[in-house]
């Protein structure tokens, strides 16, 4: 579904069941957040919005930084050129 389908959908909503635009809209995006959420982990942070005028959706995740610099990665040592 194109994000203009979604957007004239919802209008067509609006009208004929009189529930509010930014209703609908939200309620469509806690859908999409909750399933995104069970099928990743409710740790992931998932935020979903819906643009109002194009009606792109964006799912994005907290990206979680540790507060201590991973050790490098230990490699064996090289044999000398000979």
């Amino acid at each position: 579904m194109k994000g203009s389908d979604l957007v004239r959908i919802i209008d067509e909503m609006q009208h004929q069941k009189n529930i509010e635009r930014e209703i609908i809209f939200a309620g469509i995006e806690a859908a999409l957040q909750l399933a995104a959420e069970k099928k990743y982990g409710e740790g992931m942070g998932i935020t979903v919005s819906i643009d109002r005028d194009t009606g792109d959706i964006t799912a994005k995740a907290r990206v979680k930084r540790s507060s201590t610099r991973p050790s490098p990665a230990a490699s064996p040592p090289r044999a000398p050129r000979t």
